[in-house]
């Protein structure tokens, strides 16, 4: 199971591991057990910059990563383009 924390570091005057805090903009870690192994990662490395502090988008990372059973990138899991689309008809770069 993952738990999404906040990782408090001074001038915040918060508990260093943080769950509930959501209104300070200190990092988000993901935490927990995830296939067997024990995890710590940040998401500023999985996420996108204007995401990597967002506690909801790291939430739903977690629940990706407890699906896919990895750490993985949301990009990897973006919808694949649409087949009928011929490459003729795509727009050109």
């Amino acid at each position: 199971m993952l738990k999404v924390q906040r990782r408090h570091r001074p001038p915040c005057k918060k508990y260093q591991w943080d769950q509930g805090c959501t209104r300070c903009t200190c990092r988000i870690v993901i935490r927990g057990t995830l296939s067997g192994k024990h995890i710590s990662l940040s998401t500023a490395r999985y996420l996108q910059p204007k995401q990597g502090r967002d506690f909801e988008a790291a939430r739903e990372l977690a629940l990706l990563w407890q699906r896919s059973g990895k750490p993985v990138r949301q990009e990897a899991y973006a919808p694949i383009p649409d087949a009928a689309a011929s490459p003729e008809t795509a727009p050109s770069p």
